[in-house]
């Protein structure tokens, strides 16, 4: 059976230091209109669920098209 990303090699640094940014932010963002208390980052929520679907052996094609759509947007 293939394994997927969260069980081989999940970047639990990254993605804590992606939530700990996320959660300072105080103002300029939509989830500080209304804080709500049982809230959890979008940031961990989105990388647990996209590293549950995604194969092991697909993660370098999917981080080399992630690069090229970053470098897209920031010429924009």
């Amino acid at each position: 059976m293939n394994k997927v990303f969260i069980e081989t090699d999940f970047p639990i640094k990254a993605v804590s230091a992606q939530r700990a940014k996320e959660k300072n932010i105080r103002h300029g963002h939509i989830s500080t209109l209304h804080i709500w208390w049982a809230r959890q980052p979008l940031v961990v929520s989105r990388a647990t669920i996209y590293a549950s679907l995604i194969l092991k052996e697909a993660v370098g094609v999917v981080s080399y098209m992630i690069y090229v759509i970053k470098v897209w947007r920031k010429k924009q």
